[in-house]
């Protein structure tokens, strides 16, 4: 009796809404007929397009965006006209017609010069292109929407851009990437209160990447409660694909038919089908791991039809390789081999498992080359994926949803700090902090210049430098970021009014918090390399190196545009750590001073019969002549932290670990004529 009236209250507050959204069509369709003014007319149409659009009544929706764009083309206002043709782009993107939608956002782009709308057409575009498996020319649209983002590295824009790339990366099967773009999204938009349901799809993905099902469950069930709260069926129906996922890694067969068809329901009703072959793809090899083959080679079918009438490759692949599959159990090695190269034509992406299917088949038909070429394939994306294995737990783990609980904590925090005298508090950790750094630089230089000479003294120095890494890692680092934490909560307290006029006063404070961190942690990594004593030499890969730096600086080489151009570097007998805190110096530094639209770092490397030769130039603002003796001491700095922010200590690091090697470091460079070091290390 109990359920009952609970059903009867939800199907009460359905009819409810319902009926809301039915006066609000109504309401906004009598004012619109009574309407004379274009401008009113237009919004009002506009707002009836998006009303029509969120209960999928395409053909109303499309009825009075015809409207709105009649009404923009007769005031000739290329704006509204690039507004309306973006949101039929949006309608056309939500029903699964990719072209058409492809087509409105590069009309919209020929009238628009916002760039808040450009941006999320170059999105758009990307995405229509995802879908239709031509991904590596959306590419482009994710450069040009880059440009336009600029510096506003925080805005939604931007989490939309790395969300992209996530979903790119995805497609190549990257999961780190994928994961990492991810995470950088997820924070974005959680910082603006958005929304984060399609990110909480993609990551139910890589949990699937992880074999984490019970995860995968848990995450998307919630995305389903939230998703039909909002009355959002696409939402819905992405969120069952997750949960048809998890399930049928779970190998509960039957909670996945039963989810299966809930989706196809929902389809029915409210007329949502993109990427709609998954769910026909899972139904099926639910029936086919229960050996009800017939059943599984009529979804199946079902499956490669819809994903075939919507230009979906990769769920086409996944049927084609259900198929496979079943016809191979069957014994019927052609009908197996035919569908098996159709999904393998299908995927952007490696499928292991379609791969062995197809290997498998090879092998009876005594084509052993081909079948070995596949497992080789898989083998060594297996080894790849193993080697990653760490980092995606890892960073997996950051992304589980604990940021209410973060809230509260740092609310609490925010009420005890209050009581005190906040003012106080930083002006006397910010200066403690600065005076016990400055005394410990000049305490160990002074140390440093008085005993270099005298071999006794080396112990002492040793243990004075082990003191003060301590010291930087534990004392002051510590306070520094307590302090970061305390102005953000203060700020966040504060009205607008007194944001705006102490604006400048937190800005300076967090400038110094930088900068202080950065010299703490360039301090610390020149201590380091001053007590590696013993170097050990092995054969290290230059380019491996090359492409783990450009990895570490992956973002401050997107945000200065630049590139790293190196190629077919040799193997020679150094050590790893010293060559990449070098490399990584004179890139960074090579990225850094520089006014360049693309700033250019070009890395050689020539073997002679005594020495190995490392060239590294810029296309940077130079450096002149009578400064390149000067330039590789500590807290030498040519140019003002005002227009270039660092600590004076990297190339001090490059001239010690280059000598720690047996090498020597030179420069060739003028004012404004670029500049090239050139390291020459012994050949033993």
């Amino acid at each position: 009796m109990q359920f009952s009236k609970i059903i009867n209250t939800l199907i009460c507050l359905f009819i409810g809404i319902q009926i809301s959204y039915c006066q609000n069509i109504d309401s906004l369709l009598s004012v619109r007929a009574k309407e004379k003014d274009d401008i009113k007319k237009y919004d009002l149409d506009f707002e009836l397009a998006e009303a029509y659009a969120r209960q999928r009544q395409w053909e109303n929706a499309d009825s009075h965006l015809d409207e709105a764009l009649q009404i923009s083309n007769s005031l000739q206002d290329n704006e509204l006209i690039a507004k309306t043709y973006h949101y039929s782009g949006h309608t056309k993107l939500l029903k699964g017609e990719y072209q058409k939608a492809d087509s409105l956002f590069e009309k919209a782009l020929k009238y628009t010069t916002q760039k808040e709308l450009k941006g999320k057409l170059y999105s758009g575009r990307f995405s229509t292109l995802v879908r239709v498996g031509n991904i590596e020319r959306g590419l482009i649209y994710l450069q040009q929407m880059r440009e336009i983002i600029g510096d506003d590295t925080t805005s939604l824009l931007m989490a939309k851009y790395y969300f992209n790339y996530s979903n790119y990366y995805g497609e190549q099967a990257n999961t780190l990437k994928q994961l990492q773009y991810l995470q950088q999204s997820k924070k974005i938009f959680l910082q603006h209160g958005e929304s984060v349901e399609s990110l909480n799809y993609n990551l139910g993905a890589i949990f699937e990447e992880l074999k984490d099902y019970e995860s995968i469950l848990t995450l998307q069930l919630e995305t389903r409660k939230n998703a039909k709260r909002d009355k959002d069926p696409l939402g819905e129906l992405f969120a069952l694909f997750g949960i048809i996922t998890a399930q049928n890694g779970l190998k509960d067969y039957d909670a996945a038919k039963k989810i299966c068809f809930e989706a196809i329901n929902l389809k029915n009703k409210e007329d949502v089908s993109e990427a709609f072959g998954y769910v026909y793809y899972i139904l099926g090899d639910a029936y086919l791991q229960t050996n009800q083959l017939d059943s599984a080679e009529y979804y199946f079918n079902k499956g490669i039809k819809i994903s075939s009438l919507q230009n979906e490759p990769a769920q086409l692949g996944d049927n084609h390789a259900g198929i496979a599959e079943l016809k191979f159990k069957q014994g019927k090695l052609r009908d197996a081999r035919l569908h098996a190269e159709k999904a393998r034509n299908s995927f952007s992406y490696l499928n292991s498992d379609n791969n062995t299917i197809l290997a498998k088949i090879y092998a009876k038909e005594k084509n052993y080359e081909q079948a070995y070429q596949l497992l080789n394939v898989n083998w060594s994306d297996a080894q790849k994926k193993e080697a990653n294995r760490t980092d995606y737990k890892i960073i997996a783990s950051l992304l589980n949803d604990k940021f209410e609980q973060e809230k509260i904590q740092e609310q609490a925090l925010f009420q005890q700090e209050l009581k005190d005298k906040w003012q106080a508090l930083i002006g006397g950790i910010l200066t403690i902090s600065f005076l016990l750094l400055v005394s410990i630089i000049v305490t160990q230089t002074r140390n440093y210049k008085k005993l270099k000479n005298l071999n006794y003294t080396l112990t002492q120095q040793n243990n004075a430098l082990q003191q003060f890494s301590y010291i930087a890692s534990h004392d002051i680092k510590e306070p520094i970021r307590s302090v970061g934490n305390y102005v953000g909560l203060i700020r966040r307290k504060l009205s607008d009014e007194n944001q705006k006029s102490l604006s400048l006063y937190f800005d300076n404070i967090k400038s110094s918090l930088q900068q202080t961190y950065t010299l703490i942690e360039d301090v610390m990594q020149y201590t380091q390399v001053i007590q590696d004593v013993t170097i050990k030499l092995d054969i290290v890969d230059l380019n491996t190196i090359v492409k783990n730096i450009e990895i570490s600086l992956e973002s401050f080489i997107q945000e200065k545009n630049g590139q790293i151009i190196y190629a077919n570097l040799p193997n020679i007998k150094s050590n790893n750590s010293m060559l990449f805190m070098t490399l990584k110096n004179l890139i960074q530094n090579g990225l850094k001073f520089n006014h360049s639209e693309v700033p250019i770092i070009t890395i050689t490397c020539e073997t002679t019969s005594k020495n190995h030769i490392l060239k590294v130039s810029d296309n940077g603002i130079g450096i002149d002549k009578e400064y390149h003796d000067k330039i590789f001491g500590m807290f030498k700095r040519l140019n003002t932290r005002e227009y270039f922010q660092g600590s004076g200590i990297g190339l001090s690091i490059v001239k010690l670990s280059v000598g720690k090697l047996n090498g020597t470091i030179k420069l060739k460079s003028e004012k404004d004529k670029k500049s090239q070091f050139i390291i020459t290390i012994p050949n033993n």
